[in-house]
C-alpha cells in the first residue's frame, strides 16, 4: 500500500538589519560685521565627527560647505586655526546648537531626514587686533624734563589713521588701537613713528618689543608691524642722548676756614687727569663732554680732620645731586658752553675740632668720690671725683684743633699714686709717666678719652723693735 506522508509545516526565522538613519550637516563661515572680506579669500579648515564618521571640509569666508551625510544624532564640529584670525562664536539653525555659542569645538543635533531638514553650523571669526605705544628714554639725566614730539600713522584697508604724542624721558604714550594686524588682502602693514628733531639731543636707539617686529628705521623714524597675536601690545622705545659736543667746567675751592693756599685734588668724570686746586682759587676752565659730570674731592693732600661743609653750583639749576659726606657732586654741563657760560663748582671745607675729656677711676672703694686735681698744658687746676672702673667720672668735653698736643698732669695727692694712664677714642697717647702722673695726648678728629686710675700707696710695715 502506497501511502501518502502528511506535509508538516516548518517555521523559518528571518534575520532583518535595521538601516542606520542619516541626516545632513553643512558648515558656513562668516566674519564679524564690518570686517573686510579677505581678497584673495581665506579658507578655514573644519572637522565633522559623528557616530564614528569623520569628515574634513574647507570653507572660505562668506561661503558654506556642501551638505554632508552623517549619522542622525549628535555631531561635533571643530574649527582649525588660521593665522591672523581668531574664533568668535558658533551658531546653529533652529535649536540645533547644543554647546555654548563660544565653544570650539561646537556640538550640534542632526535630525534624520533629507537636505530640507539639514543642520547648518555657522562659525564666525574676526581678524586679530593689536595695540601699540611709544616710550621715551634718555641715556643722560641732562635730558630729564625735555619734551620730545612724535607723530605716527598707519594705513589699513585703505584708511589712514594719524596721531601725535609729546613725551619726556621715562614716559610712554597711551595705547593706540585695537587695530587689525593685516589688510583685507592678508598682507601686514607697518606703523610709522617719527620723532621730531630736538635741539641738544639725538636718537641713540630704537627698540621694538612685545608682539610686533621692527621692519625698518632711519634718522628718528621707525616702521613696525603689530605681530599676529590677538590682543598683543607692541612698544616702540626711543632712547636719546645729548650730543657729543663738549662743554666747559671749572672747579673752585673756598679759602674760608683757614683753607687759603692749601692744596686740594679732584677727580672729574670727563677728565682723564686729576685736577689740582688751592684754597681760595679755581682750576683752569676744563673742556669736558657735555651732559652729566661727577666731581669728587680726593683725600690726597687734605689736612687732618678736613671735612666738606658745602658744595655750590653755578648756575644753581645745573646741580643734579650732591653728597657732602662722600665729597661728591654731579652737575649738568651744557653743550658748547664756554668760559662765559661755564658750570662752576665750589667746595668749602673746614677742619673739624677734636674733643678731649679726662676720666678718674679707682678700684679702691675708699677713694671713690674723692677729688683729684689735673692741669692741661700747665693751666689752672680742675678737680674730678673718682668713680669706679665700671662707672668712671669724667670732665666736660673740651675742643682742640686736630693735631694739637695736650700735656696732662695729675697733681700729687698724699698716700695715693697713679696706677695707670690709658687713652681710648680717636687720639693717641705718648710720654706716659705714671710716677709723675703726666702724659701727652695728640688730638684727632672725634673724641679722645684719657683715664687715670689711682690707688692707695702700700703701707710700710712697722720696724722690728
Amino acid at each position: 500500500v502506497v501511502g501518502t506522508l502528511p506535509l508538516v509545516a516548518s517555521a523559518a526565522t528571518a534575520s532583518t538589519n535595521t538601516p542606520t538613519k542619516t541626516g545632513y550637516i553643512e558648515v558656513c563661515k562668516n566674519l564679524v560685521a564690518g570686517e573686510a572680506i579677505p581678497s584673495p579669500n581665506v579658507s578655514f579648515p573644519f572637522t565633522i565627527s559623528d557616530g564614528g564618521v569623520t569628515i574634513n571640509v574647507s570653507v572660505p569666508v562668506n561661503q558654506c560647505s556642501l551638505p554632508e551625510t552623517v549619522p542622525a544624532g549628535t555631531a561635533t564640529v571643530t574649527e582649525g586655526s588660521v593665522a591672523d584670525y581668531h574664533f568668535v562664536s558658533a551658531t546653529g539653525n533652529g535649536s540645533t546648537l547644543l554647546s555654548s555659542p563660544t565653544s570650539n569645538p561646537a556640538t550640534y543635533s542632526v535630525p534624520a531626514g533629507g537636505v530640507g531638514t539639514e543642520t547648518v553650523a555657522t562659525f564666525t571669526n574676526a581678524v586679530n587686533t593689536g595695540q601699540f605705544k611709544i616710550c621715551k628714554l634718555a641715556s643722560n639725566t641732562i635730558l630729564d624734563g625735555t619734551s620730545f614730539a612724535f607723530s605716527w600713522s598707519y594705513t589699513v584697508n585703505g584708511t589712514t589713521t594719524t596721531g601725535t604724542a609729546s613725551l619726556e624721558p621715562n614716559q610712554c604714550s597711551s595705547l593706540q588701537g585695537p587695530i587689525p594686524v593685516i589688510n583685507a588682502d592678508g598682507t601686514p602693514f607697518a606703523v610709522e613713528v617719527t620723532e621730531v628733531a630736538t635741539a641738544g639731543a639725538k636718537v641713540f636707539s630704537i627698540v621694538v618689543s612685545g608682539s610686533g617686529t621692527l621692519v625698518g628705521s632711519d634718522m628718528g623714524t621707525s616702521f613696525f608691524t603689530l605681530g599676529t597675536t590677538d590682543g598683543g601690545i607692541t612698544t616702540d622705545t626711543y632712547t636719546n642722548e645729548p650730543p657729543t659736543t663738549p662743554g666747559t667746567l671749572e672747579v673752585c675751592k673756598s679759602g674760608a676756614n683757614g683753607m687759603t693756599g692749601l692744596p686740594f685734588q679732584f677727580s672729574v668724570s670727563g677728565s682723564a687727569s686729576t685736577v689740582s686746586v688751592v684754597g681760595g682759587g679755581c682750576s683752569s676752565p676744563l673742556t669736558v663732554p657735555s651732559g652729566k659730570e661727577t666731581i669728587t674731592e680726593l683725600a690726597t693732600g687734605l689736612p687732618a680732620g678736613d671735612s666738606v661743609t658745602s658744595i655750590t653750583v653755578g648756575p644753581s639749576g645745573r646741580l643734579v645731586s650732591k653728597t657732602l659726606s662722600a665729597k661728591t657732586v654731579t652737575v649738568k654741563v651744557p653743550a658748547n658752553s664756554t668760559v662765559s657760560n661755564e658750570t662752576v663748582v665750589t667746595y668749602t671745607n673746614k677742619v673739624l675740632p677734636g674733643e678731649l675729656k679726662i676720666c678718674k677711676v679707682s678700684a679702691n672703694s675708699n677713694l671713690v668720690g674723692n677729688l683729684f686735681s689735673f692741669t692741661e698744658n700747665g693751666g689752672a687746676p680742675f678737680s674730678i671725683a673718682a668713680g669706679t672702673p665700671a662707672s668712671p667720672v669724667c670732665s666736660s668735653l673740651k675742643n682742640f684743633a686736630v693735631g694739637t698736643n695736650v700735656s696732662l698732669a695729675e697733681l700729687a695727692t698724699a698716700n695715693v699714686h697713679v696706677a695707670s694712664i690709658t687713652a681710648s677714642g680717636s687720639g693717641t697717647l705718648s710720654g706716659v709717666n705714671t710716677p709723675a702722673g703726666t702724659a701727652t695726648v695728640t688730638i684727632a678728629p672725634g673724641t679722645t678719652v684719657v683715664t687715670y686710675d689711682n690707688e692707695p700707696n702700700a703701707i710700710a710695715p712697722d720696724p722690728v723693735r
